[in-house]
């Protein structure tokens, strides 16, 4: 169980890096350290004890947790004043900005992504498309991203207890077919133009990119009926 106040120190610079001061595990992630170094942990106590952890490839580089410990101390004599310092970076607004963007990132690779995938199967008729959800599948994690964030009006937020995406629905509503898929939505285009021309219908397609039938927006399924 981690002790407050938890820290990250590089055992020969003496760097000090802090996030989450009552979690290495946190400040791990928020700041994207190396499991395996060079950063170490440590805890500075309020009763002013400085614990400073060693790898044996540290111990065998010539450091010292004693010599770890008065590095920091000289910076911080007490308690009080290291509290202070890392109360002013994990406070900073840029940090603040910075760990919550790590953890949308985060959230994103975990269950984002693929919420937005099938709220923009939803959001374009076709959520019962094998061969749309198999393309959407095919999407990158990172392009679905900057979709979101170009279409959502606010796209994450953190209040403590986790990272929250709450535009995936509204986002994906204004995703068309040839901003997902542009390959995709160029070739069904290319077969309903087929088939268009085939059966003597009208020109199934306008200037804004969309398709018609009588002048009416053709939904994506209705499109696919239509080839069937």
């Amino acid at each position: 169980m981690c002790r407050y106040i938890s820290f990250f120190h590089h055992p020969q610079t003496h760097d000090v890096l802090v996030s989450d001061l009552n979690s290495h595990g946190n400040t791990e992630r928020d700041l994207k350290l190396d499991p395996d170094g060079p950063y170490r942990e440590g805890h500075y106590l309020p009763d002013g004890e400085i614990e400073c952890r060693l790898a044996d490839e540290d111990i065998k580089a010539g450091c010292t947790t004693a010599d770890c410990e008065a590095a920091i101390r000289a910076k911080w004599p007490t308690f009080n004043d290291f509290e202070e310092w890392a109360d002013s970076i994990v406070n900073n607004e840029d940090t603040i900005c910075e760990r919550e963007y790590n953890q949308f990132l985060e959230s994103w690779d975990d269950w984002g992504a693929d919420d937005f995938r099938k709220a923009i199967a939803r959001a374009l008729g076709a959520d019962d498309d094998a061969d749309l959800e198999t393309a959407l599948d095919d999407v990158p994690d990172n392009d679905l991203r900057k979709l979101y964030m170009d279409n959502a009006d606010n796209p994450y937020y953190s209040d403590g207890g986790g990272c929250y995406i709450p535009d995936i629905e509204q986002a994906a509503a204004s995703v068309t077919l040839d901003d997902v898929l542009p390959d995709y939505g160029a070739a069904l285009e290319r077969e309903v133009l087929s088939k268009s021309l085939l059966t003597g219908t009208p020109d199934l397609f306008g200037d804004d990119m969309r398709w018609y039938w009588n002048n009416e927006p053709l939904e994506l399924d209705t499109a696919r009926e239509l080839l069937a």
